[in-house]
């Protein structure tokens, strides 16, 4: 009985702590700035979790996908021994957090994952951001307040510190206010929140509790003015319109989506997410250009060779000064940095060869998927091509939803 109480409470814990590591991982420990608060803390409990699985089994899942962990690992090892540019220590550091994401998702998780738990704990924490979003947005609007997203005196994960943050937030606030609640972007916040949506409309008993949190988050992502987060709520609730078979609950909420974008409209919401769309094929310091074209032109630059094998992770920057690759974003951004969307940087990290595998191991995930799955990844395409989360804590929560399956007589 003790087993089973230990067993249990950390099936709990582990979950939590999941659930809870984007937030986490927006802090950077004192000592390696590179290193998350959540990954530090994942780190300690996965070994205890490990000791404690060296008398029950661990098992680990989805042989596709551990097959492109594998390659990507053997082929970037290789490269860095070929290639006298690259360092191991950088090679080595980017396995390992591949190892550290992979072993969450497809090891530990099949044991450890409480989704009953992590639906409730998920949903509350949801609630929470976006009722700061809101409370953001009415504080600065109406009495010019604005409230901090991040804790003060603090080390933020490979951007700046807190303090720094906030004085760069200020001046950005200038060109307009965009709340991003406990995150550093809106974005980010988006990202984050957005699994609640088909979480709750894929129900099949709803409570008050689900119409609140729904209707709330919904708010939240309109006054973030997130591109991506308008695209990915759209995708969700055009899905859900196709999958829903009750006339009645149609009706009510597309009279409710009705609204959404009236008020949107009424307040501007669209235009500026419009605006941030069309900076796309701009040339200059547009995110929306960054993201979604900068891998795919860098991944048309490399050697024939490596657009086959790609250049391995974590020698990015040596590469690129090593085969003097110049973009025309590098007036803006420094050629240096690997900021790209998820696919081109699988792309451009493991080749063609390397998204093939990619993408056979996320098909192998879905052949099976029930249709709230298939609504967490069609968010997840929408995120791979829009963001780069390639093995952060964002990428966590899209996997696992894909990946398990909560109790098929709650969600359909």
């Amino acid at each position: 009985m003790r087993k089973i109480g230990i067993e249990k409470g950390l099936r709990k814990f582990y979950t939590l702590l999941i659930v809870i590591m984007p937030i986490l991982n927006i802090y950077a420990t004192e000592w390696i700035h590179a290193l998350g608060i959540g990954e530090f803390f994942g780190i300690i409990f996965l070994t205890v979790l490990f000791l404690w699985g060296c008398k029950y089994k661990i098992s680990i899942h989805n042989k596709y996908y551990w097959a492109f962990v594998l390659y990507l690992s053997l082929n970037s090892l290789i490269l860095t021994i070929v290639i006298p540019d690259y360092l191991f220590s950088e090679t080595i550091i980017r396995i390992l957090k591949m190892l550290f994401y992979t072993s969450i998702i497809f090891g530990f998780s099949y044991r450890y994952l409480d989704l009953k738990y992590l639906e409730r704990v998920y949903l509350k924490i949801a609630f929470c951001a976006s009722a700061y979003v809101l409370l953001q947005y009415i504080a600065y609007t109406i009495i010019g307040i604005n409230l901090p997203s991040v804790l003060p005196n603090t080390y933020l994960l490979n951007i700046m510190s807190s303090n720094e943050f906030r004085i760069a937030l200020l001046q950005s606030n200038k060109f307009g206010f965009r709340p991003s609640g406990f995150f550093t972007e809106p974005a980010h916040f988006c990202e984050y929140v957005i699994y609640c949506l088909p979480m709750i409309l894929m129900k099949n008993r709803k409570n008050i509790w689900h119409y609140i949190v729904f209707i709330l988050t919904a708010i939240a992502i309109l006054i973030s003015r997130s591109a991506i987060g308008y695209v990915c709520m759209t995708a969700i609730i055009g899905m859900w319109l196709v999958i829903e078979k009750k006339i009645q609950t149609r009706f009510i909420i597309f009279i409710v989506v009705v609204a959404f974008i009236t008020i949107s409209f009424k307040f501007g919401f669209f235009e500026n997410a419009l605006n941030r769309f069309s900076t796309v094929k701009t040339i200059g310091a547009s995110t929306g250009t960054i993201r979604l074209l900068r891998g795919f032109i860098i991944f048309n630059k490399l050697p024939f060779g490596y657009k086959i094998f790609g250049i391995g992770a974590g020698n990015y920057a040596a590469f690129i000064n090593s085969y003097n690759i110049i973009t025309m974003f590098d007036r803006s951004l420094a050629r240096e940095n690997e900021y790209m969307n998820t696919i081109s940087m699988i792309l451009v990290y493991g080749g063609i060869l390397g998204v093939l595998i990619y993408v056979y191991a996320l098909y192998q995930i879905i052949r099976n998927a029930n249709n709230m799955q298939i609504i967490c990844f069609t968010i997840l395409l929408l995120l791979l091509v829009s963001s780069n989360i390639f093995y952060s804590a964002t990428y966590i929560m899209p996997m696992l939803l894909i990946s398990y399956k909560i109790d098929e007589e709650i969600m359909r």
